[in-house]
């Protein structure tokens, strides 16, 4: 029995909505993977197969949908040849799928369309900066994320991303216990920014930043306050479970908690057990008993209970509603100690809510984890 050919519109349709790529490897279909000239390596195969005779074939179902769009995949010829091996039918993992059966591959084909839907939906948005910060924590290098992670972040988050990352990162020589790493650090992380971004606003080629860092706290609200004026800046959150930079859409309600002090006095202290709990004592132990801490909290402190964009939005009011509070009560000119707990996200967000003009001079501390978790002076933000 002769085979019905797949239509050309068929074909075009599911070329376009696979992006040109294998639906199972995700293989760029137009260029050739070893020279990247212009190649067609487009190979069609059905899931349903067209023969009931066939890999997966039915007698009712690959005649019903031999010529139709849902039951065609466009692979690669390494895939397709996979594929088509009955030997790979009910293994696990092949492809990264459950199965090989049926079910599993038009799950995957739809993911794949809605993949490559979701970045052309992002090509008439405002293109969006990459600005990179890594810097040592406890001297241990940060393991590095890749363009391609950064760029899955945006396209989530409906953002098109530039092609170029800008990188404020030093490899600093020194870690973040040795006395020279913290001006050493600022020093560079200042010329990047004025060497690197700036030009690039000042001749308008940003029209949106978003902001991946990670670094001690000290050195993330310093970043902060260096992109102060950038209003439209986006601050991702780096989370372990799972491993990535994706904003979540939930939870879109967050509240938090701003505790004054028991009285007035001449040294102010901000205690932000957002992380963690930061004990009190650990704070009189650096600074005397004679101070009026600030705290800021919530229910529940962890290093990943930041998981979407509107709890980090209710975190940078609950920081104005802070500063503007202690504004208040102790005027701008004493010098607030800062004692932080925070996801790197919240770092940053505090650095960029800070009004340098109105608000009081910061004095950030570290926790230096050689010096069994005491708190110590970093820097300075006037």
């Amino acid at each position: 029995m002769n085979r019905k050919s797949i239509p050309i519109e068929i074909r075009r349709n599911i070329i376009f909505k696979s992006g040109g790529r294998c639906q199972l490897c995700n293989k760029n279909l137009s260029v050739h993977g070893l020279t990247q000239l212009e190649s067609n390596e487009r190979e069609f195969a059905h899931i349903f197969a067209a023969s009931e005779d066939g890999l997966r074939g039915d007698e009712v179902l690959s005649p019903r949908y031999i010529i139709d769009e849902s039951n065609i995949l466009l692979l690669c010829p390494s895939c397709h040849k996979l594929y088509d091996d009955k030997r790979y039918l009910d293994i696990e993992n092949v492809f990264y799928l459950p199965s090989h059966e049926a079910d599993s591959l038009k799950k995957r084909k739809a993911e794949q369309e809605k993949e490559v839907q979701r970045v052309l939906d992002t090509l008439d948005k405002p293109r969006t900066q990459i600005i990179k910060y890594t810097a040592r924590i406890h001297s241990d290098p940060i393991p590095p994320s890749s363009y391609r992670e950064l760029n899955h972040a945006l396209v989530y988050d409906e953002l098109f991303p530039l092609a170029d990352i800008v990188d404020l990162s030093h490899v600093n020589a020194f870690g973040d216990n040795n006395k020279d790493f913290w001006n050493d650090e600022i020093r560079q992380l200042e010329g990047a920014l004025n060497n690197k971004l700036r030009p690039l606003i000042d001749a308008g080629a940003i029209q949106k930043m978003a902001v991946f860092a990670v670094a001690p706290m000290p050195l993330l609200m310093k970043l902060g306050t260096l992109l102060r004026d950038y209003a439209d800046t986006v601050v991702f959150q780096k989370k372990k479970e799972p491993n990535n930079w994706i904003w979540e859409p939930n939870p879109v309600d967050y509240s938090f908690v701003i505790t004054e002090p028991d009285d007035e006095n001449d040294a102010i202290a901000v205690n932000l057990s957002l992380s963690d709990d930061i004990y009190e004592d650990r704070i009189h132990r650096v600074l005397g008993n004679k101070i009026s801490i600030w705290k800021l909290s919530h229910a529940n402190p962890s290093n990943d209970f930041i998981r979407s964009k509107a709890q980090l939005e209710a975190l940078r009011r609950a920081f104005r509603e802070l500063y503007s509070r202690i504004l208040r009560m102790h005027g701008n000119t004493k010098i607030i100690h800062v004692f932080p707990a925070m996801p790197v996200s919240a770092a940053v967000e505090f650095g960029r809510v800070r009004n340098s003009k109105s608000n009081n001079p910061l004095r950030i501390y570290d926790e230096n984890k050689n010096k069994g978790g005491s708190f110590e002076y970093a820097i300075d933000i006037d």
